[in-house]
């Protein structure tokens, strides 16, 4: 009997505890997404707010843009365009040997590489479809010069990112 209210015992003490950690927990981060959005509030053009997530767990892309498929290097740009033949944040007029960062919102991207200027239309390459998990990185390298060898990419997983959630652990015993 006694084995078995020290075991009630231990159990309740631990779903204290751990609730106690998790509300410290979930105030901590409350807190530092106050302050990033505070800071990103701060820093952003014309009252805007950026998105909701914070810095770490927005996805990364490396482009490099490795096909010397022109000459003069202004010949080569090429804009990143979605499937709505809009332009991809600041990814337009890239120029053969330039390496531009990206940092967005994890999901699904479809896009193409087109030459710079042409709306969208001049469609260069179809990158392959991007699932991108949270704080994951990744790096898009655009190769090929058109004539010996096609135009085409190669996409690398450099980190898979990804969030793991943990839920409260309650136990109830009758």
């Amino acid at each position: 009997m006694q084995h078995s209210h020290e075991s009630r015992l231990r159990c309740h003490i631990f779903v204290y505890v751990f609730g106690f950690l998790l509300v410290i927990g979930l105030a901590a981060l409350s807190v530092w997404g106050t302050e990033v959005a505070a800071q990103a509030t701060a820093a952003a053009p014309n009252g805007t707010v950026p998105g909701t997530l914070p810095e770490p767990l927005r996805a990364r892309i490396t482009f490099v843009h490795a096909a010397p498929f022109a000459t003069p290097l202004e010949a080569t740009a090429i804009d990143v365009c979605d499937q709505a033949d809009q332009v991809v944040d600041a990814m337009t007029g890239l120029i053969f040997q330039q390496v531009e960062l990206l940092v967005i919102d994890p999901g699904t991207h479809r896009w193409k590489a087109a030459m710079s200027g042409s709306s969208c239309a001049n469609v260069v390459l179809e990158l392959p479809e991007l699932k991108l998990a949270p704080g994951s990185q990744t790096l898009v390298v655009i190769t090929g010069d058109g004539v010996n060898y096609p135009i085409d990419s190669i996409v690398t997983t450099l980190n898979a990112g990804g969030v793991t959630l943990y839920f409260p652990i309650i136990a109830r015993q009758e």
